[in-house]
């Protein structure tokens, strides 16, 4: 897509911006942090790790499909490149703007609450048409064995190609089955690091664990004797592209996912379905991502049942989100267009709401649900996660309901933090107290009295301490009686008593057991209580 966007910025403005994302090289990022760092460089397109470049005069920043999941980095730090971007603005003092077809729910409720000012396109370009919905219900009709396509929509599609238009298979599932499964054992492939099923990709013949990356081969003993057996269990968009291929021989079919556009020929490819060379196309959720495909005219929806189900709090949300984008996809030049939903449970309410033109309908019912359950953005979640070397261990700390005594252990924690506050804010104040007073007496006392005492003569570590503030008396006194020389004068008396009193409080303090009390045992003391009351809370979180 950043091709795309590149060359469009290039037709409007008439000059080329820097291009900034994991894919360039360090010799070009170097260039491009120079350019910036000294003004040279006016624009950049980027990705999240861009907002970090260092702008010397950065005048907005444009954040394209805010509500993209996305944004979030989960590894390393983690960040929220939208956030990130609004609080980059903020401190500079410059505006951002978030642009979206359907907001995510954090910006529709900012906006309701006129933090945010909108600005909506009230017609498509060039006042282009939106696309039509119709509903294939697969109840009413017999699917062929090891397919995933109905009569009605094999018909459909003949209709539109024969219309010279484009046509999208839509299955938000890489690879070519998410479940390969023995068909003596029945045991399936799962992850070690995620335990998780591993998807397999017929392309590359290995099976990919689509969250952590880890690859196997399809190959394995069987527990009842011999090599394995598979079948595989679903479709992918592998296997979907294979039946089109079946069901349209002498058509151009490729499949548009992240695993098959890569750095090296996306650009051709995406030329190629810009000049309808490539007349089917079956993608994934990547091909909603604001490309535009002025030939694509007809839009099927495999199953949408498959993203409807599951335990996502944002799963409705991301449905909106994700469906009015492909929507979106289609009849960007005016023609007709329609979007087929294949579906099992004919839920045609669910559908008309998450292609409704006005998707503030759907999210205004969403913020209720959410503030009547106490969800974000109403309330924040805490993820806590046991981590550790032993798997075994961490099963069992699971299953006594170790993340619980979280919640159980709070009030004993509020008793340690308590007692061990209270210990360590008294320790504190008695040892600052105490330091000032024998301050107070070594710097307001005249230096003569303690000549009497000889102190070079005292050895020790309180000794060496007394003899370092002994250098100041003097000159501490001698400006004592310059400052305050008209009081002196005239009450010298009082001063007498004073001082009298305060070498008689020294006495007590020059003790070497007080020096212990004030700078070793208290200051340990409320070292003492900062490390209990961590030890009491971090124990139970960890």
């Amino acid at each position: 897509m950043t091709s795309q966007f590149e060359q469009k910025f290039l037709e409007y403005f008439g000059f080329n911006p820097a291009i900034w994302h994991s894919g360039i090289s360090k010799k070009k990022k170097e260039i491009i942090w120079s350019g910036i760092s000294c003004g040279e460089i006016k624009v950049v397109i980027g990705a999240r790790s861009s907002l970090f470049l260092p702008f010397k005069k950065l005048g907005i920043i444009i954040v394209d499909e805010e509500h993209d999941q996305s944004f979030k980095q989960d590894e390393g730090v983690t960040y929220n490149a939208r956030d990130m971007a609004i609080s980059r603005a903020s401190f500079e003092n410059i505006p951002v703007n978030l642009i979206t077809a359907v907001p995510s729910i954090e910006t529709f409720e900012n906006i309701k609450k006129g933090k945010y000012e909108v600005s909506r396109l009230s017609e498509r370009y060039r006042n282009a048409a939106l696309p039509n919905y119709e509903i294939i219900n697969l109840n009413n009709t017999k699917l062929e064995k090891q397919s995933w396509l109905s009569a009605k929509i094999i018909e459909k599609v003949n209709l539109h190609l024969e219309k010279k238009d484009q046509v999208l298979f839509f299955l938000n599932r890489r690879g070519f089955s998410p479940n390969a499964l023995c068909n003596k054992c029945f045991s399936s492939f799962t992850c070690p690091n995620c335990t998780i099923n591993l998807v397999y990709h017929k392309n590359k013949n290995n099976l990919i664990c689509h969250y952590c990356g880890f690859k196997s081969e399809l190959r394995r003993n069987c527990g009842k004797g011999n090599q394995c057996e598979f079948v595989f269990s679903g479709p992918g968009v592998e296997r979907i592209s294979e039946e089109v291929k079946r069901k349209f021989p002498g058509k151009k079919i490729d499949i548009f996912s992240s695993d098959t556009i890569n750095k090296k020929d996306s650009k051709e490819k995406i030329r190629k379905i810009i000049n309808n060379e490539i007349q089917i196309l079956v993608g994934t959720q990547l091909i909603s991502k604001g490309f535009h495909f002025p030939h694509l005219n007809c839009i099927v929806v495999v199953d949408i049942d498959l993203s409807s189900h599951g335990h996502d709090l944002r799963g409705a949300e991301k449905n909106l989100q994700l469906y009015h984008q492909l929507s979106g996809r289609a009849g960007r030049t005016g023609k007709p267009a329609t979007v087929y939903f294949q579906t099992y449970e004919n839920n045609s309410k669910m559908i008309s709401e998450i292609t409704n033109e006005n998707p503030d309908i759907f999210l205004e019912r969403e913020l209720e649900i959410r503030k009547k359950n106490k969800l974000p953005p109403y309330q924040r979640f805490i993820s806590l996660i046991l981590t550790g070397e032993n798997e075994k261990k961490l099963e069992i700390a699971k299953s006594k309901g170790a993340a619980k005594s979280v919640y159980s252990d709070i009030p004993q924690a509020a008793l340690t933090f308590a007692f061990w506050a209270w210990f360590g804010v008294l320790s504190f104040i008695v040892s600052i107290t105490g330091t000032m007073l024998a301050f107070a007496s070594l710097n307001l006392r005249d230096p003569r009295m303690h000549e009497e005492r000889n102190l070079n003569k005292r050895k020790g570590l309180y000794w060496r301490f007394a003899r370092l503030l002994a250098a100041r008396r003097k000159y501490i006194w001698e400006r004592t009686k310059i400052l305050f020389k008209p009081k002196i004068v005239e009450k010298e008396v009082e001063v007498e008593k004073i001082v009298e009193k305060i070498v008689e409080v020294e006495k007590i303090v020059e003790k070497p057991v007080w020096f212990i009390v004030l700078y070793l045992i208290l200051p340990i003391g409320y070292l003492l209580s900062a490390f209990q009351i961590a030890k009491s809370f971090g124990k139970n979180i960890t």
